[in-house]
């Protein structure tokens, strides 16, 4: 069994020296243990074949975290949404929940909005990308190995992205959490925002793993500064826990002004319950209206109508 856990431990002078020296340095790495993970045994992308592979990891490796991360620091970045969450044909942001609303290209890993993949659709644009013009992979085999292409070359999302395949057991791979883990991991390590946010959600409850709410937080922490909305929540959840309110309702303003429903829906709890003010669930619900009306177009008022008929 391959140790990899040296490359996410501080304690390595070596190969820990070497994932941090450079974003490159730490994609190759990364990209090197993604193709050891897939080496399979007749050199097939099968998901058979993954589905038999055993985990790579004994422990699943520890994305190193800080101490602490200053809370002007956490309430100052992070406004902002990730490039990712904006569909590349029309230039909008997607509205939550992504899943449902965007379609997931395995070929560019781009995602495309609902309004767009329809439009591409009646245009006659049904086995190519409408993003980068490739063929669509038509089987799990088929995504499985575009993936690991994107995987092997250190594409932190295509790494994140294979994790959250696992989770559910899809694409042939196996259902395994620790699986999971493994490949959120290496996809955090890299700076993935996705991947933070899952192994925050992983520790926080105690999904799969022993419960540790602490290093849950510091997770949640990573990916709420770089605008990841569901990790953003989580942390007002943690504070409401601790009975910090106006912290928790700092979180959930700053989500919900992209346009989160239901950070919206949480602050008017709170407002209701006496422990958040009226102007500031004014403040979040105006900021939540200007959100939807940012992510809104003909085509996808369309696409809205056609997948609810």
């Amino acid at each position: 069994m391959t140790n990899f856990a040296k490359f996410f431990s501080s304690d390595d002078d070596s190969s820990c020296a070497k994932i941090k020296a450079s974003p490159s340095a730490t994609k190759e790495t990364a990209g090197a243990l993604v193709a050891t993970h897939f080496h399979l045994r007749n050199g097939s992308p099968s998901p058979t074949n993954v589905a038999q592979f055993p985990p790579f990891l004994e422990e699943p490796p520890c994305l190193r975290l800080d101490d602490s991360t200053p809370t002007s620091l956490l309430m100052t970045k992070g406004h902002a949404r990730p490039e990712r969450d904006t569909c590349p044909k029309c230039g909008l942001k997607i509205s939550f929940d992504l899943s449902i609303n965007s379609r997931h290209h395995a070929c560019c890993m781009k995602r495309l909005c609902n309004g767009c993949n329809l439009e591409a659709c009646l245009q006659g644009i049904n086995d190519t990308c409408p993003s980068c013009g490739k063929s669509m992979p038509d089987t799990d085999a088929s995504c499985l190995a575009m993936l690991r292409e994107h995987a092997e070359s250190g594409d932190a999302a295509a790494i994140g992205y294979i994790g959250v395949k696992c989770s559910f057991g899809a694409l042939g791979l196996r259902k395994n959490a620790l699986d999971a883990i493994e490949w959120w991991s290496i996809a955090a390590e890299l700076g993935d925002a996705d991947s933070q946010y899952e192994l925050g959600r992983v520790y926080y409850y105690g999904d799969g793993v022993k419960q540790d709410k602490a290093r849950a937080i510091r997770y949640w922490q990573k990916a709420a500064m770089q605008g990841q909305s569901d990790a953003r929540h989580g942390l007002g959840l943690a504070e409401l826990e601790r009975c910090d309110h106006d912290l928790a309702v700092q979180h959930w303003m700053i989500s919900a002004k992209m346009g989160y429903e239901k950070s919206l829906h949480t602050i008017k709890y709170i407002f209701l319950k006496g422990h958040a003010t009226k102007a500031q669930y004014a403040e979040a619900l105006l900021g939540y209206q200007d959100a939807l009306e940012e992510m809104k177009s003909p085509w996808r008022v369309k696409a809205k109508a056609f997948y609810e008929s």
